[in-house]
């Protein structure tokens, strides 16, 4: 394997780590914690089987540097969209919990 390789995998396991840190915060449900689980290992698994990868990217003709920074580009862009979908779903939360105290305030005012 690559040096490329070995980072490409030191990122993904940072991504499984961060994405259980926030599931046991209780800030992703269970099927959300599975579906970016479920991505993150199939990451690995590119990186891990790169040579058979390798193998259908050569038959295709795609430039060897383009690789590394479409590569690259990609696990930005993958880290940023995990990042926004944390920050949306606790924002989601405290906007449900705002509401539902608001609601319990308001019915307890009119004495219902």
């Amino acid at each position: 394997m690559e040096s490329f390789g070995v980072v490409g995998l030191l990122f993904l396991l940072v991504m499984v780590y961060l994405t259980y840190v926030e599931y046991k915060k209780s800030r992703l449900t269970q099927t959300t914690f599975a579906v970016w689980l479920f991505f993150w290992i199939l990451a690995a698994l590119l990186v891990i089987f790169q040579p058979y990868v390798n193998s259908i990217i050569s038959d295709i003709n795609i430039v060897r540097v383009l690789d590394l920074y479409m590569i690259l580009g990609f696990m930005f862009l993958f880290a940023v969209a995990f990042y926004l979908f944390v920050i949306i779903k606790n924002a989601e939360k405290r906007v449900e919990e705002v509401v539902r105290k608001v609601a319990l305030k308001s019915i307890t005012s009119k004495g219902l």
